[in-house]
C-alpha cells in the first residue's frame, strides 16, 4: 500500500514533526521511506515557518543538512517509495537505481533479478543484496574505456566512492558523518565549476553571422 502525504498544518506541532524525523534518522538504513514521507509533509506544510524557522534551520534541528533533506525529498519525488524500501535492504544511489529501474515493478513491489521476480520486503534481502552485486559488476564490465586524463579522474571518482562508503562503516558517530558531508558538498561546488567549464569546451557559442 503506498504512503499518503496528508498535509494538517493546524492539527500538528511543528516539534513533534522534528521529533519524528530525528527518531528516524537513529535508525538511518531502515527508515529511509519514512524519513522522506515525514521531511516531505514537513516542508510543504511550512510548520517550521510558525516556528520562527527558515527551511534550512528546520533542517538542522532534524539533524540532516537542507541538501540532504531536499535529496530524501526528490528522490520520492522522482524515483517513489519503492526506491526507498530498496534502499532500505541495500545501499543504492538514485543515480544507479536510474540504470536498472525498468526491473523493478512499483505495482507488486517486486524487482527482476537474475531473471526472477523477488518481493522487496526484508526476508529476501540476501539475495536482493546478491542481485544488485551482479547488477554492479555488470555495470563495470560494460563501462567504457577512457584514455589518459579522462579514465584517471574515472578511477579516481570510483575510488573516492568506495573510500566514503568505508569510512561511513567505521565512523564512530553522525557528527563524524556530517564532517564528511560538509567536505563533499564543498568539493561537489568546486565540481560545478568544472562541469560548467568542459561545457563551454564541448558546446561553444555559436558564431556570430553579422
Amino acid at each position: 500500500m503506498e504512503l499518503e502525504i496528508n498535509v494538517t498544518p493546524t492539527s500538528k506541532e511543528y516539534g513533534a514533526w522534528t521529533g519524528r524525523v530525528q527518531a528516524l534518522q537513529l535508525v538511518r538504513g531502515s527508515c529511509s521511506l519514512q524519513r522522506a514521507v515525514a521531511l516531505s509533509e514537513l516542508k510543504e506544510s511550512r510548520l517550521y515557518e510558525q516556528a520562527g524557522l527558515t527551511w534550512e534551520q528546520a533542517c538542522e534541528e532534524c539533524g540532516l543538512s537542507r541538501a540532504q533533506a531536499d535529496r530524501e525529498i526528490t528522490s520520492l519525488e522522482e524515483l517513489g517509495e519503492t526506491y526507498h524500501r530498496l534502499s532500505d535492504l541495500t545501499r543504492i544511489s538514485p543515480n544507479f537505481y536510474r540504470k536498472f529501474a525498468d526491473k523493478v515493478d512499483s505495482s507488486d513491489n517486486t524487482i527482476e533479478l537474475n531473471g526472477e521476480k523477488i518481493s522487496i520486503i526484508p526476508e529476501n534481502t540476501a539475495a536482493i543484496r546478491a542481485g544488485i552485486k551482479a547488477l554492479r559488476a555488470q555495470a563495470l564490465a560494460n563501462r567504457p574505456y577512457y584514455p589518459g586524463l579522462v579514465g584517471d579522474i574515472d578511477c579516481r571518482f570510483e575510488i573516492l566512492i568506495k573510500d566514503c562508503h568505508k569510512f561511513l562503516r567505521s565512523v564512530a558517530g553522525p557528527e563524524t558523518a556530517k564532517l564528511l558531508l560538509e567536505a563533499l558538498e564543498e568539493a561537489a561546488g568546486k565540481l560545478k565549476q568544472a562541469i560548467r567549464a568542459c561545457e563551454d569546451f564541448s558546446d561553444p557559442p555559436l558564431e556570430s553571422k553579422d
